[in-house]
């Protein structure tokens, strides 16, 4: 039976070659870090500490949730945080992307991200604030223009999301003061 050393290796692998945007920075750096801070703001929590490695196995590679479903086969988990684990990767994966809705501006997609995201439990609602603070210590190696965006469209995300985690107030924070 495999654990969660075996899950952080899984997604390594998944993410092999990819790259932080902007930088030479292992993309698998970002993962680590988004479950450090999940661990750091939220006290460990084993299916947290899953959901947050694996958070963007079915955005950013080629895997499919049936590839989920048969490696956490052979985990020592029990059924019901192996559903909470697959339904939490699925719920952190962005639904509203231009191959979908390709009739939508990314202003509107990222719009209607955000309100799917407002309705999703808090432990994903904090895994996502994670993930946002985790991009939001990148963002010095990308293009300024793009950093506008992004950062209004983290503090629409962040007005919206119905957690009171001490991480989205750390991301608040950051965006009003580090990015203003």
């Amino acid at each position: 039976m495999r654990d969660y050393k075996d899950w952080v290796e899984f997604c390594k692998k998944a993410h092999e070659g990819q790259f932080r945007k902007g930088s030479q920075r292992p993309y698998f750096e970002h993962l680590l870090d988004v479950e450090e801070l999940m661990t750091y703001f939220h006290g460990r929590n084993h299916v947290a500490s899953y959901i947050a490695m694996g958070h963007d196995l079915l955005e950013d590679t080629p895997l499919i949730m049936e590839d989920l479903v048969k490696e956490l086969r052979h985990y020592q988990l029990v059924s019901n945080d192996k559903q909470l684990i697959l339904s939490g990767i699925l719920l952190l994966t962005d639904h509203f992307t231009s191959e979908r809705f390709p009739s939508l501006n990314r202003k509107e997609r990222k719009k209607l991200e955000a309100e799917r995201l407002s309705m999703t439990p808090p432990l994903i609602q904090e895994i996502k604030c994670a993930d946002i603070l985790s991009n939001l210590r990148g963002l010095n190696d990308l293009d300024a223009d793009f950093v506008k965006v992004y950062i209004e469209e983290k503090r629409h995300l962040l007005s919206v999301l119905n957690t009171n985690a001490r991480l989205k107030h750390k991301c608040l924070y950051l965006l009003d003061f580090k990015f203003q």
